[in-house]
């Protein structure tokens, strides 16, 4: 059966997946201090290639606050969660796991991705303190994707993942 998609407030509930946030009324997020270089190719099922646990990144104001003064925050950006997509991410069309159990002390979300057409699944990395999420496309050999998460543990209110598994 082919995964339900369902609104993003649901599946942040579950702890799977952080929505996209409003932007902050006064900032925006600062070009990479990296050329951008060409698309990164698929994640693969083996070897698999998770979420980076953490990014380096700066914020700047783009206007004053009167009678207020801006410092930078050196909390870590931390991945907070992960989400599975039917398309791009910027189309929104989040997936929602086909199964999340408790297993071992800690909870796993499993997304089961059937044949799909021309269309691509892709994985995205949402971070704590960061309007900057990554993604990247999942090749077609990608069958099964696991998130497990340490519900003892939370960045952002949401427990923390601890492992992706692709199959």
């Amino acid at each position: 059966m082919r995964p339900r998609l369902l609104s993003c407030l649901v599946v942040a509930a579950l702890g799977a997946l952080s929505c996209s946030r409003p932007p902050a009324a006064d900032t925006k997020p600062s070009p990479p201090s990296s050329p951008v270089s060409a698309a990164p190719a698929p994640v693969s099922a083996a070897p698999s290639s998770t979420c980076p646990p953490t990014l380096v990144a700066s914020q700047t104001l783009t206007g004053g606050v009167a009678g207020w003064e801006p410092f930078e925050d050196d909390t870590p950006i931390q991945l907070m969660s992960v989400g599975v997509f039917d398309g791009h991410p910027r189309e929104r069309a989040s997936l929602v796991p086909d199964s999340d159990a408790a297993a071992g002390g800690r909870r796993v979300a499993a997304w089961d991705l059937p044949e799909n057409g021309k269309r691509q699944y892709w994985l995205a990395c949402y971070y704590d303190h960061s309007r900057i999420a990554l993604t990247r496309m999942l090749s077609s050999d990608v069958k099964r994707v696991e998130v497990a998460r340490n519900p003892h543990e939370t960045i952002g209110g949401l427990p923390v993942v601890t492992d992706i598994t692709f199959k």
